[in-house]
């Protein structure tokens, strides 16, 4: 797989590999633990993949309503959070369509568990099932992976993604892990820039009320940075 632009990708002539004469296929798309990469670095096909994952969890959560109460939110958590938690840090950043896809799915599954009509907005669901949207939730791993990096709790490739500030050349607690700096970046010149890690990453932990970044453990963090995450979506 040759992975650019999508403007590149008509420049470049496909590569031609030969392992003990046999000819590897070049591919558009591969599945990678789990995570389907695409050679110009959008994520329709994983979206394409969560949304077909969720549907089907929908229909069975539909199919036992009947014999499920409370367990319906413990359905969701288990077979259709675990969906779109995983590897979000990396996929969030799809188009607006693909994006709503899963946000449909996750609206439907809460008026489904409340027996609602269709019609109730969702943020009056969420708040009553304590849930987050799904861009919160993908918010919610991001500040998590970067407090993991800023206290040494991941590998150095991903802690070395982040840069802190400091203030007149002195690394203080409060400058180095509590404000990250921008200053490494290149200037975004695609939105593939504007969705990785190291932007991203610096967006959400910069927007963090400074109490929940002071906390020394990662479950206290967890726990303050979910409960802000819902305050503020239940406005």
């Amino acid at each position: 797989m040759v992975i650019s632009s999508k403007s590149q990708l008509k420049k470049i002539t496909p590569l031609t590999l030969q392992i003990d004469n046999i000819i590897i296929e070049n591919v558009n798309c591969q599945k990678i633990l789990g995570v389907y990469v695409q050679n110009n670095l959008k994520w329709e096909a994983q979206y394409i993949h969560i949304y077909k994952q969720l549907n089907m969890k929908y229909v069975l959560l539909k199919r036992l309503m009947p014999y499920l109460t409370f367990e319906m939110k413990l359905f969701y958590n288990s077979y259709m959070l675990s969906q779109i938690d995983y590897c979000c840090v990396v996929w969030a950043n799809g188009s607006s369509s693909s994006i709503n896809k899963v946000v449909k799915m996750q609206k439907k599954s809460a008026r489904t568990i409340l027996q609602k009509s269709y019609d109730t907005p969702s943020s009056q669901l969420f708040t009553q099932l304590k849930w987050m949207s799904f861009k919160n939730r993908c918010n919610y791993h991001t500040g998590v992976l970067v407090f993991k990096a800023l206290n040494h709790l991941t590998p150095s490739y991903i802690t070395g993604l982040l840069e802190t500030a400091s203030f007149n050349s002195i690394r203080l607690r409060s400058s180095y892990q509590y404000k990250l700096s921008y200053a490494s970046l290149k200037t975004p010149k695609t939105n593939n820039m504007l969705s990785t890690f190291s932007k991203r990453g610096r967006d959400i932990w910069n927007s963090i009320p400074l109490e929940i970044k002071q906390t020394n453990s990662l479950n206290s963090f967890k726990f303050l940075f979910k409960k802000y995450l819902i305050q503020i979506q239940s406005g």
